[in-house]
């Protein structure tokens, strides 16, 4: 599953259990960090993948997709 989000300020691609965000530089992050991060559980994320970890998380609940996962009107988009 490939999903892209778009910020004026950066990218984030999911790619199955990849996370990759570009926000001047490349960060990348399991999709299970970022889950157990916005859970408040311990987890070491960047501090751009940080910013973003709820509209991720939230985005795949709301689509339904293995987990859970949403497409909102602000140009999110799934592939």
């Amino acid at each position: 599953m490939r999903l892209k989000l778009a910020y004026p300020d950066c990218l984030v691609e999911v790619n199955g259990e990849e996370v990759y965000t570009f926000c001047g530089r490349l960060f990348r992050a399991s999709l299970s960090e970022i889950r157990a991060y916005v859970e408040g559980r311990d987890s070491i994320l960047p501090e751009p993948i940080k910013r973003k970890a709820r509209d991720i998380v939230s985005v795949l609940d709301h689509l339904n997709m293995g987990r859970g996962y949403y497409t909102a009107p602000h140009g999110i988009r799934a592939a």
